[in-house]
């Protein structure tokens, strides 16, 4: 047995051989460090009470009062700025709300309804019809889930239809897919009525 010790022992890095070899010195060694840093060094470190307050000298009551009275008034100004910067901030916040009542209802709704989803540039490449428009914003509604009041459709269609038009070819698009689309549906009627006679 002391045989396959030796042999680990040869194994290891010669730090640790020696650590291993006199390890009942090293130990009593290690455990007086660690006792002197326990007892001995916060005592070493501590400082009096006169030293936390170096350079500082009580005050009469004359100068205390001055002192006082001193931050009294610093405190009272720091309480007027925050006043005046509250004021500030609350007139700048009616002004944009002022004129943002002021917009029409139209551009109103479009920026509070489609703007939550899409950025305020979307709709400058997308010019439709008034036609094209309503569906569009039905199909939001119905397969996006964009909430939409009834009474608010009309208005968001009037607004992008007048400030986002179509052009020619996409308004001959648009009326003719419509146009072909009340074709079907008329052709189903029919087929319909003609099977239930």
């Amino acid at each position: 047995m002391r045989r396959s010790q030796t042999s680990c022992v040869r194994r290891l890095p010669s730090f640790r051989r020696f650590v291993l070899a006199s390890a009942p010195a090293f130990r009593l060694l290690a455990s007086g460090a660690l006792l002197f840093l326990c007892l001995c060094a916060p005592v070493l470190a501590e400082m009096c009470a006169g030293e936390y307050q170096a350079g500082a000298r009580r005050l009469s009551p004359a100068e205390r009062a001055r002192e006082l009275q001193r931050l009294e008034q610093e405190r009272q100004r720091e309480a007027e700025r925050e006043r005046e910067r509250l004021a500030q901030e609350a007139q700048a916040r009616q002004a944009r709300e002022a004129a943002l009542a002021a917009r029409p209802l139209g551009v109103r709704l479009v920026e509070a309804r489609c703007g939550v989803c899409h950025p305020a540039d979307y709709f400058a490449s997308r010019g439709r019809t008034t036609l094209g428009w309503w569906v569009t914003v039905l199909r939001m509604e119905a397969l996006n889930g964009a909430r939409i009041e009834p009474g608010e459709r009309a208005p968001i269609v009037d607004h992008l239809a007048r400030s986002h038009p179509a052009t020619p070819a996409r308004q001959a698009a648009e009326w003719l897919l419509a146009a072909l689309v009340a074709a079907g549906f008329a052709g189903l009627v029919l087929r319909w009525s003609r099977r239930r006679r």
